[in-house]
């Protein structure tokens, strides 16, 4: 018990010297110099970007232009209900293995009351084999908000084989 009490007394002389030597060259943290003050740089967002999303590397911002074609046939095109909009997803079949960034991309049209889609996607560009059609099967996705959806009575999503229909 005096063992124990006379270590918690020394202990608590020892760490109350501390505040002493916050300042000294024996603190680590004083030894590669202390932070000085910056001016604040312009957001980057008002520069037109987000400074959260990196330009180069695996999560940049995809190219302004996408370079994509239509995928060969749709497969499943559904409406997933949300509060305050619709989920479509259509699944595709391309014509071979290997297709990525698959997207659904809107097409305009002179019909108000129909949204078009283009089901389109890429391939490597070195050759892939054909393979079953459950390897080349792909699925993709957009979300539409009700101000979006504001008078449309259909969906249509356009591949370069078939194209499907789907009521709102």
């Amino acid at each position: 018990m005096r063992g124990t009490v006379t270590g918690l007394l020394a202990a608590a002389v020892l760490l109350s010297g501390c505040a002493g030597v916050r300042d000294s060259r024996l603190n680590p943290v004083n030894w590669f110099g202390a932070a000085a003050p910056a001016p604040a740089a312009a957001p980057a967002e008002a520069a037109g970007g987000n400074p959260l999303i990196p330009e180069r590397g695996a999560f940049a911002r995809p190219e302004a232009t996408y370079d994509g074609a239509a995928i060969a046939r749709v497969a499943e095109v559904a409406l997933e209900r949300l509060p305050g909009g619709v989920v479509l997803r259509a699944t595709g079949v391309a014509e071979r293995q290997g297709p990525y960034d698959v997207r659904l991309t809107p097409v305009e049209t002179g019909e108000s009351d129909v949204r078009v889609f283009r089901f389109e996607r890429r391939l490597p560009r070195q050759s892939t084999p054909v393979g079953p059609e459950r390897t080349r099967t792909v699925t993709a996705a957009v979300h539409l908000d009700d101000l979006e959806l504001r008078g449309v009575r259909r969906l249509r999503v356009l591949a370069a084989d078939t194209a499907r229909d789907l009521p709102l």
